[in-house]
């Protein structure tokens, strides 16, 4: 049984008609009303299959496609509903409801073209506040292959809670069937709406007079940090290491307000803050981090008390649980109301790393984590007027702030002539990217002879290389492909090539533990003694080392001795070997491997 009864059943008819009758249509909807789930549960019975619905990250395509395949009574990955993250996919031919990230799409739309939209009754692209490269090169592409293809029956569904919704209809203006865009406003069950309803939001002025009657919380816990604020928010963003960590001020009030609703309600930066809850012992501290693997996120997002109630839940949670997902139980979220920005920069050849102020719309998905199965209440540690008049009202496109060296050479390697012409598929996009970085792109890449330029009919083309068209095959960036093709030539492939995966992989093979770093020291050394933990490059030397080590043990004992041996071991937790990453060779998560290399010496 779906929850499909959760859509009224006259919003749920409209749904299907515009969708049915429209090329393109917008639904919006605010968060926690089941726009990911509901939707598509819906096209399924209405429209028909299969349908494809993109996600921006991936731990949501994980959860949501979990979550409908649950409320569908079906096998996750089989002829219902499955996903296909990265090298990891749970679906086959016959699967009629398929959640992806968008990376996914556009690797497709490279290799087949119009093909990898005709095969679907309806293609969503959900969360669009969430202006990821891949998202915004899709929806260009897409809206490409619509002109080119006026009589294609392809349905195209924008979905988001906070995105600019005029600004798409403006961008498919022109496009034939898309000259009028309807867009669909969403409300589900009452239950759901009362709970939104009840959402309290709080700004820094509102915190401070919580704090001021608190027994739990001293002045001098706050003041430091309301006082900053007030002087210069900026100031206070980058008073440490240009904003790569949080200030004591800013720390200390996030320590009292979380002690302050502990006691309220009884029954990197992220490093920081674990390390200053950690020594309270009525907390229960679980981590959403792209470092954590996708089945530990999915277990801290379960619904359950600690310790027999004794211990308040608290997760800390990275731009990943942004949007997207729902976590039982949310009562209070703490915004810092911040986010990572990583833009490239021109002139030295490499990402200028800071912290920023977030935008409004992803504030508001953040505000969305709660009020979704309960009532809740926001605390955003800024001013309100701040709030209101400072930040900026959208995300900022990654189009723009990236390098454009993997779209360029991505768009080159495609067989398909709407996107083998880089340079003017990236002008017709929603938000271009500047200039100066495509330049530098495509110079880079003729530098390290992944393309050249040549003249044809009296035009200025960029041709593939052999070169380039091999490190294009590669799963990795153009830069980690080439160190690849460099170890090589140098006789090492076979190490190159698991470096790479190492460091490209999310979370990498040996298993830390958040916020411990002396520990994962301890742990990292077993394998590299020189290493430190602070240093990507020692790290990666680390996990190479252990890979080696479990490579050469491997073939030396067969797997069922192994296993037997390994199910009989205790220690502590070392390097683990999950499936995805070693292959058909690999031992599951359950045969334990991840907690006795580590105390092996190579």
């Amino acid at each position: 049984m779906t929850n499909e009864a959760a859509l009224p059943s006259s919003v749920k008819r409209r749904v299907i008609e515009k969708i049915t009758a429209n090329k393109l249509t917008i639904i919006v909807g605010p968060t926690g009303c089941g726009k990911s789930s509901i939707i598509p549960q819906v096209l399924l019975e209405g429209v028909g299959n299969p349908i494809l619905c993109t996600q921006p990250r991936r731990l949501a395509v994980v959860a949501v496609a979990s979550y409908v395949a649950k409320q569908r009574g079906a096998a996750l990955g089989e002829e219902e509903v499955g996903y296909h993250v990265g090298q990891d996919k749970m679906a086959n031919h016959d699967t009629k409801l398929v959640y992806s990230t968008s990376g996914v799409l556009l690797e497709e739309l490279k290799g087949r073209g119009l093909d990898a939209l005709t095969k679907y009754k309806v293609v969503i692209i959900d969360e669009c506040h969430e202006r990821s490269c891949e998202s915004d090169l899709v929806l260009t592409i897409i809206k490409e292959f619509m002109i080119a293809h006026p009589r294609s029956n392809l349905k195209l569904v924008l979905m988001s809670a906070t995105f600019n919704h005029s600004q798409y209809i403006s961008f498919f203006r022109g496009v034939p069937g898309c000259d009028y865009v309807d867009t669909i406003p969403i409300q589900t069950a009452n239950s759901i709406d009362s709970f939104y309803a009840k959402v309290k939001t709080y700004y820094l002025e509102d915190i401070a007079r919580i704090l001021a009657g608190s027994a739990n919380a001293h002045e001098e816990d706050y003041i430091d940090y309301c006082s900053d604020m007030k002087k210069d928010p900026d100031e206070e963003l980058n008073s440490v290491d240009k904003g790569k960590a949080f200030s004591d001020p800013l720390l200390t009030c996030i320590m009292s307000l979380a002690n302050h609703l502990h006691e309220e309600e009884s029954p990197g930066q992220l490093e920081q803050i674990f390390n200053i809850l950690g020594v309270f012992v009525h907390f229960d501290l679980h981590v959403l981090h792209s470092s954590v693997d996708v089945e530990d996120c999915l277990k801290s997002m379960e619904c359950g008390s600690t310790l027999a109630g004794r211990k308040r839940k608290v997760l800390l949670a990275s731009a990943i649980a942004d949007s997207s997902i729902t976590i039982p139980n949310v009562t209070c979220v703490i915004d810092t109301c911040r986010a990572l920005d990583v833009k490239w920069n021109v002139r030295r050849s490499q990402p200028d790393v800071a912290t920023v102020w977030a935008s409004r719309a992803i504030c508001d998905q953040r505000r969305g984590r709660t009020g979704r199965t309960c009532s809740g209440k926001v605390f955003r540690l800024v001013y309100q007027s701040f709030y209101n008049n400072d930040m900026e009202e959208w995300e900022q496109p990654q189009l723009r702030l990236s390098s454009c060296r993997d779209e360029v050479l991505s768009l080159l390697s495609s067989k398909n002539k709407i996107m083998s012409d880089p340079q003017a598929l990236l002008k017709k996009c929603i938000d271009p990217p500047p200039v100066a970085h495509v330049t530098d792109a495509i110079e880079y890449l003729i530098k390290v002879g992944a393309c050249r330029e040549a003249i044809i009919s009296r035009k200025r083309k960029l041709i593939l290389s052999e070169h380039g068209r091999l490190i294009s095959a590669m799963p990795f960036t153009v830069e980690e492909a080439g160190t690849v093709v460099y170890g090589a030539k140098q006789g090492l492939l076979h190490e190159t090539l698991a470096l790479m995966a190492i460091t490209s992989a999310k979370p990498m093979p040996i298993i830390t533990a958040f916020g411990a770093d002396d520990a994962n020291k301890i742990n990292l050394s077993r394998y590299f003694p020189e290493v430190d933990v602070k240093d990507p490059k020692s790290v990666a030397i680390a996990h190479l080392a252990a890979y080696v080590f479990w490579s050469i043990h491997w073939n030396k004992i067969r797997r069922h001795e192994m296993k037997e041996h390994f199910d009989n071991c205790t220690g502590q937790s070392g390097a683990s070997a999950p499936s995805h990453f070693f292959g058909k060779y690999s031992l599951s998560r359950n045969d334990k491997f991840s907690h006795n290399i580590g105390s092996w010496t190579p």
